[in-house]
């Protein structure tokens, strides 16, 4: 019987996996275009200096040239009722590169410069966007923005690593609130 048994299971396990794999198309990166608003919470990993802080967003998503434009905003929240409110504002041209689905960021292309090397592909309904550093002592910094599209808008979820350790995490809803 378990000469007969594995052979069915290891292929329903095959099968389940390829239609698993497939079940997702890529969507374009015009179904991300507009302008989303929203909030998200960052956790600092255990004993750093910041536990949580709030943060509202607002991200504008559009295209340029034959690429995209991603512009960003993001007010954070102090933990403490003494501390300022900060304001972080980015914006990154996106333009094909030699490889399918995948662009780079105009001005971004080297990890030891000063913005780093970021590029941006799509995975099912996910635009994911790295962002790789190497500062001078030659130790790396990953950022990893997920935006995912749902029914009810769009999920950010952010990781900042450093020489595999984390660093940060940021999770998030948005809304489409413009084309």
């Amino acid at each position: 019987m378990r000469r007969t048994l594995f052979p069915l299971l290891f292929g329903l396990v095959v099968l389940a996996n390829a239609n698993a794999a497939g079940a997702v198309d890529d969507v374009s990166f015009d179904a991300f275009f507009g302008q989303w608003q929203g909030n998200a919470v960052a956790e600092e990993p255990p004993g750093a200096f910041f536990g949580f802080t709030s943060r509202d967003l607002d991200i504008v998503i559009g295209p340029k040239g034959a690429g995209f434009s991603l512009s960003w905003t993001t007010i954070i929240y102090p933990e403490d009722e003494g501390e300022e409110v900060r304001r972080r504002n980015a914006s990154i041209d996106f333009l094909p590169s030699d490889k399918a689905g995948v662009f780079r960021a105009a001005g971004l292309e080297d990890p030891h410069g000063e913005g780093g090397y970021v590029w941006a592909r799509i995975e099912g309904q996910t635009m994911r966007v790295n962002s790789l550093t190497i500062d001078a002592r030659g130790r790396y910094t990953l950022q990893v923005y997920k935006r995912t599209l749902t029914g009810g808008g769009m999920e950010l979820d952010f990781v900042s690593i450093q020489e595999d350790e984390p660093l940060r995490t940021v999770k998030g809803r948005l809304i489409k609130v413009a084309n």
